[in-house]
């Protein structure tokens, strides 16, 4: 049942009941006054059907907080840029400036900066493009923060060096360690994610020990 209500079928009915257990204590009061013929509510009853609203609120609001919403993949990383690739790859992802949506485009092996670092920390709406003898080919990808490695803070003289892809097999809804089904919907338009390896540019750091002490 529990895997049914985490479905894409489902799901509408678990949001249907959660609404329907907050306004239920109202409906009660409502046939309780009708019963006993009256016009207006009483303190007593005022108050424990607020306290049962408060409680199915939060009980809500936690069952909520708690499902989780994922995307699965059972491929492998395939490394798809690297150094040593004779290829372009730009990186396309959202930027937030004020109240204006922006597009950020990052060229890998190149350097970035700290809007474009944080625009791909944050970024729900990303497509890698690779380029390669006038020919090229696009995807939509997730990038989840923790599949964004770096050996050490990102700098001006930061560049992407690796880039990884695997393929998404679906979502996934989670639930206090129920599980629903693996599913695909046309809602989904993200095709893969991606893990992205930062390095700092080794030149400058090297020119700069030639200044500093070697004792």
């Amino acid at each position: 049942m529990i895997e049914f209500l985490l479905s894409d079928k489902g799901h509408p009915f678990l949001v249907s009941f959660l609404i329907t257990i907050i306004i239920l204590p109202f409906f009660i009061l409502g046939l309780y006054n009708k019963a006993k013929h009256r016009y207006q509510t009483s303190v007593l009853s005022a108050f424990v059907t607020s306290i049962f609203v408060i409680l199915s609120i939060i009980l809500s609001l936690f069952i909520v907080a708690s499902t989780k919403f994922e995307y699965i993949s059972d491929d492998n990383w395939k490394q798809i840029y690297a150094n040593n690739i004779d290829a372009t790859v730009k990186l396309k992802v959202n930027s937030t400036d004020f109240l204006f949506k922006l597009k950020e485009e990052i060229i890998a092996g190149e350097n970035i900066n700290k809007i474009q670092y944080a625009s791909l920390t944050y970024s729900a709406d990303n497509k890698i493009t690779v380029k390669k003898n006038g020919a090229s080919y696009s995807k939509q990808v997730l990038i989840e923060k923790n599949n964004i490695i770096s050996n050490s803070d990102v700098d001006s003289t930061s560049k992407i060096t690796k880039i990884e892809y695997k393929n998404i097999q679906g979502h996934q809804r989670t639930l206090f360690g129920h599980k629903g089904p693996i599913e695909k919907s046309d809602k989904d338009n993200i095709d893969g994610t991606i893990r992205i390896t930062l390095e700092q540019d080794s030149s400058e750091k090297e020119l700069k020990q030639l200044f500093e002490s070697q004792n």
